[in-house]
């Protein structure tokens, strides 16, 4: 049973959602507004995965609709890279494109008013990262 955090990078805020105690379920965590310094982002991060026991962060990597790669997949590379170093743990990406209009549809569905949509609507894409995560070890299982 793997644990891990995943983790929503945007420019304002990160989403942050981690496994259950059994590593079956994908559960929200927390947002966390931008910092000033990377460093600062990668130390809360790491502090989460720590206090979780996590194994493994699996970041979201913002592809393109033509599945590329663009300026924001290569900040998550070089977040997740930065984060490995740091913690020592083994980063994994996971394609997020439209896991935020996905997470918005849900949270309307589930009649989220617009002001609170905005504050967890990061959360909600941490868990969809790490379910399209935990969907994928199952079947590599």
């Amino acid at each position: 049973m793997t644990r891990a955090l995943g983790i929503d990078l945007g420019d304002v805020r990160v989403g942050v959602a981690a496994t259950d105690d059994g590593g079956r379920l994908a559960l929200p965590v927390c947002t966390l507004d931008k910092e000033r310094k990377l460093s600062d982002r990668l130390r809360r991060i790491a502090r989460l995965g720590q206090q979780r026991d996590v194994s493994v962060y699996v970041v979201g990597l913002p592809l393109q609709m033509d599945g590329s790669e663009g300026e924001a997949a290569a900040k998550a590379r070089e977040f997740g890279t930065r984060l490995a170093e740091r913690t020592g743990k083994r980063v994994e990406y996971i394609d997020e494109r439209l896991t935020t209009v996905a997470a918005h549809k849900a949270l309307s569905a589930a009649e989220v008013r617009a002001e609170e949509r905005k504050r967890r609507v990061d959360q909600v894409s941490a868990v969809l990262i790490l379910e399209s995560w935990l969907d994928r070890q199952s079947h590599d299982a």
